[in-house]
């Protein structure tokens, strides 16, 4: 019988990540064994390596197999290996809800369990969702950006992306036969070419755009409403901020269906995110350095 090091026992989030990580294993040879792959490659590799990662230096403590960086050791990559697999399964069983099935249930679990671990993690590394002020997301200077990411994310829900489609008709047929010659011979469909616009999270990297807007939120959550800064946390918003807007133009390509519902609530958005992190001090003459609340 495989017997767990002996810090299993002090910390139980070790335990829900080494069950999530088995999760993702099975999840993934269900995945190769499918006709296609219904995520994008790179937040699939991600998903992989954030688990071996997570679950690796615990498992070879006593004894190293690699020798990992100092930085690699903090609390906080840990934090943030947790916290990408707690989406990445939320995101996944969101997705998957109308199809249903034995994979449904393992991106459930696997949410359930990274959520457990996540939880128990913060509380670990100081930042107690318990003791947060809710009301300062809507006060100044924090509103804006809560504001911009909200509506930023909950575009993706809505069409905001052009894919092409097919479509048909009922009717009389144009066709060949060795009696009539060329008319309108049969009756039945005709199909065409034809194109829709689709939800944003359907776009190309679509899920990728997902997750990062999501660790955006996580950010903003904790320094806002927490009170708890992180390293470099200004110049990480800003290249995430530029990534998005990229996504836009050439991921989703939202130029092309500006008719979009999503595409009315992503521009104001993006808008909003870019002052907000670009240029904060033209933004509060702007808005007055006033809240939505007092």
């Amino acid at each position: 019988m495989i017997e767990l090091p002996g810090h299993y026992k002090a910390k139980k989030y070790l335990l829900y990540e080494l069950i999530g990580a088995l999760v993702v294993l099975i999840l993934f040879i269900i995945i190769l064994t499918k006709e296609y792959v219904r995520f994008d490659w790179m937040t699939v590799t991600l998903w992989l390596a954030s688990a071996i990662l997570l679950v690796l230096p615990e498992l070879t403590k006593a004894k190293p197999i690699v020798k990992f960086p100092e930085w690699f050791k903090a609390g906080t990559t840990g934090l943030l290996f947790c916290l990408y697999l707690f989406l990445y399964h939320f995101f996944a069983t969101v997705f998957s809800l109308r199809f249903g099935g034995f994979e449904l249930i393992l991106y459930l679990g696997g949410t359930v369990l990274f959520g457990l671990a996540l939880y128990l993690r913060s509380n670990e590394a100081g930042i107690d969702i318990k003791k947060f002020d809710w009301k300062e997301m809507l006060r100044y200077p924090a509103w804006p950006f809560t504001t911009g990411i909200t509506l930023a994310l909950l575009a993706l829900f809505f069409p905001m992306t052009r894919v092409a489609s097919f479509g048909s008709t009922y009717g009389p047929q144009f066709g060949y036969n060795a009696y009539d010659g060329y008319g309108y011979n049969n009756w039945g469909f005709t199909y065409y070419q034809t194109s829709i616009i689709a939800k944003g999270y359907m776009a190309h990297l679509g899920s990728f755009a997902c997750l990062l807007l999501s660790f955006m939120l996580v950010f903003h959550l904790v320094k806002a409403a927490g009170k708890k800064t992180f390293p470099k946390h200004d110049m990480l918003f800003k290249i995430a901020v530029a990534v998005m807007i990229a996504w836009w133009i050439f991921g989703a390509k939202g130029y092309d269906a500006l008719k979009g519902f999503g595409n009315f609530l992503f521009i104001p958005g993006i808008i909003l995110l870019v002052f907000t992190v670009y240029f904060p001090d033209k933004l509060g003459e702007l808005v007055k350095k006033k809240g939505l609340i007092k």
